[in-house]
């Protein structure tokens, strides 16, 4: 909290919180939800403005974060969930807790309570004893969850883990061609979702303007760094200040998008 307070009294406006797993926040503590109780307490710092979580596993995603992150003012609807996989072989194989029907409740029950929050995630092709199937499955829960953004990687075994010495090791040219495959599937889900905020207003985090005026910004749902950014044509707002923006266009992953 100190920490927070300093940095939004030097001017921060967006603080964003990173972990390998943040909602295990607190388990040191012996708290419950702490998180959410975290949370909670930010929102009361006067001029922050936009409170982001990054890296929420999938178990700690409780009923009272949900909550709280949709009564919120100032904890924006982006959430990045790095689900990993989504066959129930391949996640019992990488010890996680999770199951399929687990993760499709969890996103409906996120969606339920936010219609408007953005979802990220992470995933892993090509993990050892990943067939066919298991590849499939994983393809067509991708397509299913609808997510906004994907980041995908192929599995490498690292000297020392318990994987590295499992047995069917998947090749490398059919671990790419899944992560091709995999890949293509989320920019066409992605694509569709930009061409669907045509015309939508949005509040935009101006980061950066260059020698042609043209400012580099965020809406809620792009992280900083990670994810697409709003390019606004004749920016007049300085960088770290918010604007009403509309979106006009899209190029790629990012939107292009006019000061209102």
């Amino acid at each position: 909290m100190d920490e927070a307070k300093e940095l939004v009294s030097s001017g921060a406006v967006e603080l964003n919180l990173i972990g390998q797993d943040t909602t295990a926040y607190g388990r040191d503590l012996k708290a419950t939800d702490g998180l959410a109780s975290l949370l909670a307490e930010l929102e009361q710092i006067p001029d922050l403005v936009w409170l982001r979580l990054l890296y929420a596993y999938p178990t700690g995603i409780t009923e009272r974060l949900i909550e709280t992150m949709a009564s919120s003012e100032k904890v924006v609807r982006y959430l990045d969930i790095p689900v990993q996989h989504a066959s129930d072989k391949i996640l019992h194989a990488m010890r996680r807790p999770d199951t399929q029907a687990r993760l499709q409740r969890m996103l409906e029950d996120l969606r339920e309570a936010m219609s408007d929050i953005v979802l990220r995630t992470t995933v892993i092709v090509g993990f050892p004893g990943e067939t066919e199937e298991a590849f499939s499955e994983l393809l067509d829960f991708v397509r299913r969850a609808q997510f906004d953004a994907l980041g995908a990687f192929t599995y490498f075994p690292e000297p020392g883990t318990p994987a590295a010495e499992f047995p069917d090791q998947v090749p490398d040219e059919v671990k790419q061609e899944r992560l091709e495959a995999l890949m293509l599937a989320q920019q066409e889900i992605a694509f569709a979702k930009n061409t669907a905020r045509l015309g939508s207003r949005l509040k935009c985090l101006i980061d950066s303007i260059d020698e042609e005026d043209r400012g580099y910004g965020r809406f809620y749902g792009q992280a900083p760094e990670i994810d697409g950014i709003c390019l606004v044509t004749a920016c007049t707002a300085a960088p770290g200040r918010y604007t009403d923006v509309q979106v006009v266009g899209t190029q790629g992953y990012d939107l292009i998008v006019e000061q209102i």
